[in-house]
């Protein structure tokens, strides 16, 4: 190092980079905010799940209720209504129906099942019946509330 460079301030030299304690502070920061943003994040993938679920509930409703016209009863099979779990949910919810065609009225629940990570995260069972009662229903956040 000559003597020009030893009396030029630490500030005039220093002409790019930057220091560890710069990146440290840096890390620091966005570990803060991920920590921060994930809980959020994950909560807001549940929530969609579930209304995707709920969604894919009231399909079989309708589709027991148009099999009830036509064949004048309910079925037990998803493939008789034409249903298939949506892809996204195929891991997460078991959709399944139990009908009883010799009530009077006739009567089905269909329930899907939290699996894996919904199971996981506390996520209750879902259920519709043919009169259109749904469960859980006084629960935030649970069809509508």
């Amino acid at each position: 190092m000559n003597i020009a460079d030893a009396l030029m301030p630490y500030r005039a030299r220093r002409t790019h980079g930057f220091t560890l304690v710069e990146m440290v502070v840096t890390v620091a920061v966005l570990a803060i905010l991920a920590a921060i943003a994930w809980p959020s994040y994950d909560g807001y993938v549940r929530r969609s799940k579930r209304a995707t679920a709920q969604s894919a509930l009231m399909t079989i409703a309708n589709r027991e209720q148009s099999h009830l016209l036509d064949l004048r009863g309910y079925t037990t099979s998803l493939a008789a209504l034409n249903f298939s779990a949506p892809q996204e949910l195929r891991s997460d919810y078991a959709f399944s129906i139990v009908a009883d065609n010799a009530a009077s009225p006739r009567t089905f629940v269909a329930t899907a099942t939290p699996l894996n990570q919904q199971a996981r995260n506390g996520e209750l069972p879902l259920t519709v019946s043919q009169s259109g009662a749904r469960t859980p229903a006084a629960i935030r956040g649970y069809w509508g509330q």
